[in-house]
């Protein structure tokens, strides 16, 4: 039986991978973070997003 990964779960790793990324790179376009990480486009704004009204 396989085990599915909770919505919540995944956006957190997914925010942890953006994050991440933008570590690494310094000042990454939101094309560069979905190119590093394989998330998509709307993924990647969506967390940029939630990120910059965060202030962080």
């Amino acid at each position: 039986m396989s085990v599915g990964i909770r919505h919540d779960d995944l956006r957190r790793r997914n925010r942890a991978m953006v994050i991440s990324a933008v570590r690494r790179a310094g000042q990454p376009s939101r094309t560069e973070i979905a190119a590093t990480t394989g998330l998509s486009h709307s993924t990647i704004s969506a967390i940029s997003s939630d990120l910059i009204q965060e202030g962080i």
